[in-house]
């Protein structure tokens, strides 16, 4: 289940990070679809150039894109390492307290008061 929550939150951040970088609607089709045009009709060079260059350009903002969702990713991750590291002293802490001996435990408690 931990798998799913962890994968649910990369869509979400994949999501709101692709919708920021590449916007509601972006022209990475029509630019492949004109670089498509000009190559079939054998256009000039200076068409074919410049649909390469918007391609290209547009695979640097999802490149950027990438990397900063996996720097957010690393950090949630992190985070959540951080968090649950307490966690597991906690309970080490607890089940050593739960797993005194009571009768030692008193007998020693008596020794203190009695040196007192």
């Amino acid at each position: 289940m931990e798998a799913n929550g962890n994968r649910r939150m990369r869509d979400i951040l994949l999501d709101f990070q692709a919708r920021q970088t590449l916007g509601a609607k972006s022209q990475y089709s029509a630019y492949l679809i004109a670089l498509r045009d000009n190559l079939a009709t054998n256009s000039p060079v200076v068409g074919i150039s410049a649909g390469i260059a918007n391609i290209d350009s547009a695979l640097d903002r999802v490149l950027g894109a990438r990397a900063d969702v996996g720097a957010r990713i690393n950090r949630f991750e992190s985070s959540r390492t951080r968090s649950e590291d307490p966690d597991v002293s906690l309970q080490d802490l607890r089940a050593n307290i739960e797993d005194i001996d009571l009768g030692e435990t008193i007998v020693e408690l008596t020794d203190q008061q009695n040196a007192v």
